[in-house]
């Protein structure tokens, strides 16, 4: 599923009750919060925050980043826009 991390885009890998595992093309530091968006195929969006746990570089390219899930709010996706990440 489509992520957003403030303004960079990536792809969920793994999501979990209290956690997320995503690739994109930025390294997030370890301990840092962080806050993302998880764009859902039923027309609404995930608001969540949490802690980024590891990150790695991927072989294929950019990174592979896991992070908790600390907080969450369900919105709907407007029509035709992807959801932004909101800090």
């Amino acid at each position: 599923m489509p992520i957003a991390i403030g303004d960079v885009r990536g792809t969920t890998r793994n999501v979990g009750v209290d956690s997320v595992v995503f690739a994109s093309p930025v390294s997030f530091a370890v301990g840092s919060t962080i806050s993302f968006v998880i764009s859902t195929r039923q027309q609404t969006a995930l608001e969540c925050r949490g802690v980024v746990l590891n990150e790695h570089e991927s072989p294929s390219g950019g990174f592979e980043t896991a992070a908790t899930i600390d907080s969450i709010r369900i919105v709907p996706i407007e029509t035709g826009t992807f959801a932004r990440g909101r800090s």
